[in-house]
């Protein structure tokens, strides 16, 4: 039996007609739905709840004109299904998954499909994770007050980052075991990725520092690492086998999230952009110039597939030149050409000139058409952070500023209506702030535990 998710209630009846035994279209009867019980007294009208680990529920249909019946879930027959009868008794994860019954008339060769979603749902639903990187987790309700602190996720010691991809959370980790899919309203792992055999330890005997994972699709995912200041990368992760499988080495890789490019994925380095071939992990350089002596510190990619890339500003040793701010180019998302460039008066956005940067966690919000980012109010370590907005129709820059240092390796998470961003702040023992976008307020969530900072993610 496969398992459920918590989504809205959908109900879609299909009809197919055959002939009648003289080869006629009419007289034809199609065999349909007429009532559907629910063991636990349950009704279509509120939409079909169930708790994790709660008891098997039986549904029964009532049918006219119907011989026949076949049972599926996310399109895979229920073989323990009997007649018009199925029994779900796996509630383990938390899920919304849509169930089908075919009815069939095998007389006049007629079927009516008909499908409603089933929800299971965790004690964290609708929740905010506030996940540490020392692995503990603050849940917080809507209203952003404390539901439960130090949760934690089985086989998580110290994270360097999560992210939700539809019903999983995949949270990576320090280790020998780099990635831990979870359920995300119950703190259940669900899969363990073990690091495997990689056929090119002499070349990349080690990840090194693992930051973030990009899903690339249901059997592969990409964990963003840097073994040192001059060589960075990706593992590639077989999802379905559990393993790492090779390392991919990418110069001067900085840890920061990938994005999808049409049919390839696109990264950056400290230097400058590659795509890479998801089928074959070939990573290809992209030609695109943005200054000598500056990092290239983010990228995201538009509404209409252009690219944005967060450049930082001029440096020269440790010491930004002065009169020099980072930028935001805009590229071509066929030809890779700069198509404009927007200056940042007074944002920096470099983290560190030597070796590796945090990164500037650059995303695009469609509905504003703008762009979300972080920066250094200088070059030096624990340097105050700003939270910026950049408005690209306006083209104006909006700060927020945290008086904060950001946290090592951390990240900004956006809530799910993109009206608040949160972030963790503070040099050695740092915390979660929220930030609201419309009003450039701040407020603190709830304490870190560590001075390696996570990621909030919302439930809501």
């Amino acid at each position: 039996m496969k398992n459920f998710f918590c989504c809205a209630l959908a109900l879609a009846v299909f009809v197919s007609c055959g002939k009648d035994e003289g080869g006629n279209e009419e007289g034809t009867l199609v065999p349909k739905i007429t009532g559907i019980a629910f063991s636990d007294g349950q009704s279509l009208a509120n939409g079909i709840n169930l708790d994790v680990d709660s008891d098997p529920v039986t549904i029964t249909l009532s049918a006219e004109d119907a011989d026949s019946y076949k049972w599926t879930l996310d399109g895979e027959e229920i073989t323990s299904a009997s007649g018009n009868s199925c029994r779900f008794s796996d509630t383990k994860w938390s899920g919304a998954h849509t169930l089908t019954v075919s009815l069939t008339n095998s007389r006049y060769a007629t079927t009516a499909d008909t499908s409603f979603t089933i929800n299971v749902n965790g004690p964290y639903r609708g929740k905010l994770l506030a996940i540490g990187g020392e692995g503990g987790i603050t849940v917080l309700n809507e209203d952003y007050s404390t539901f439960e602190s130090d949760k934690r996720i089985s086989g998580v010691s110290a994270n360097q980052g999560a992210a939700l991809y539809g019903n999983d959370l995949y949270v990576t980790v320090g280790g020998d075991n780099p990635l831990v899919i979870a359920d995300p309203q119950t703190l259940k792992a669900k899969k363990v990725i073990e690091k495997g055999n990689s056929g090119d330890k002499e070349t990349f005997p080690s990840c090194g520092t693992i930051y973030r994972t990009f899903k690339v699709d249901d059997r592969k995912a990409y964990i963003i690492c840097a073994q040192s200041a001059t060589i960075g990368g990706f593992q590639v992760v077989d999802l379905t086998e559990r393993k790492v499988v090779r390392h991919v080495v990418v110069p001067k890789n900085i840890p920061e999230l990938m994005c999808r490019l049409g049919d390839k994925v696109l990264g950056a380095t400290s230097e400058g952009l590659y795509t890479v071939d998801p089928e074959t992990d070939a990573v290809t350089p992209v030609s695109a110039a943005f200054g000598e002596n500056r990092h290239v510190v983010g990228l995201t990619v538009g509404n209409e597939g252009e690219i944005y890339v967060a450049v930082g500003a001029e440096f020269s040793g440790m010491s930004a030149v002065a009169g020099s701010s980072g930028k935001i180019v805009r590229l071509n998302g066929t030809t890779f050409a700069v198509e404009k460039e927007y200056p940042l008066s007074g944002a920096l956005l470099n983290a560190y000139t030597m070796g590796y940067t945090d990164g500037s966690g650059l995303r695009h919000l469609p509905g504003e058409n703008a762009l979300l980012f972080y920066g250094k109010d200088s070059f030096m370590y624990g340097a105050k952070t700003n939270v910026y907005l950049f408005d690209l129709n306006a083209e104006r820059l909006t700060t927020i500023s945290t008086g904060q240092s950001l946290g090592s390796a951390g990240t900004l998470d956006l809530s799910y209506d993109r009206k608040t961003v949160f972030g963790g702040f503070g040099s050695y023992s740092y915390a979660f702030y929220r930030f609201d976008l419309s009003t450039g307020t701040s407020a603190k969530l709830c304490n870190g535990n560590g001075y390696s900072a996570g990621s909030v993610i919302d439930l809501r």
